[in-house]
């Protein structure tokens, strides 16, 4: 099921989830030639290291999200080339990237929210995994992370504390 399109120029790059409500489903990545727009025309294609959850563009690379793993693509190469790689053992579920970092929120637990810090500052779509927090509640959009001006915003819900919305910086 195609979940996310970019258009750039001529090219559409369209993420997938091939979940279909099972476990191990894999996202995948395929970009697509609209020079002609009666006749579009598959290219490349990239497997996404498990579900894709959520993914963003900065600058010339995009950060596709999995629920294993953040992944990085050059867009400038064509066909597209992918990058980078980083393990995410507690998983995603929602995403926020800036032209240097993504952060990238676990599925809630009982105690918490984990926020981890992917370092996406080389401008080729390198990557490395910085570190983590955790903080109480859980996070239900990916509008409310947000970074600017050096501090991290949070807006979680806690049902274990009647229904409590708190803001974390």
């Amino acid at each position: 099921m195609p979940v996310e399109l970019y258009l750039r120029g001529t090219r559409a790059f369209v993420l997938l989830d091939a979940s279909g409500g099972s476990q191990g489903h894999e996202g995948l990545l395929i970009e697509v030639d609209t020079t002609d727009p009666a006749e579009p025309r598959l290219g490349q294609q990239a497997q996404l290291d498990g579900g894709f959850r959520t993914s963003r563009i900065v600058g010339d690379v995009l950060y596709a999200v999995s629920d294993r793993a953040a992944q990085s693509f050059d867009l400038q190469a064509q066909p597209f080339a992918a990058v980078g790689s980083v393990a995410l053992t507690d998983g995603a579920q929602f995403a926020h990237a800036t032209d240097g970092r993504l952060f990238v929120t676990s599925p809630p637990t009982p105690q918490g929210t984990k926020i981890t810090l992917v370092d996406t500052t080389a401008s080729n779509g390198a990557m490395t995994l910085g570190g983590s927090l955790e903080i109480p509640g859980h996070l239900d959009a990916d509008t409310k992370l947000h970074y600017g001006r050096g501090v991290l915003r949070a807006v979680t819900l806690d049902w274990n504390n009647q229904a409590l919305s708190r803001l974390f910086t």
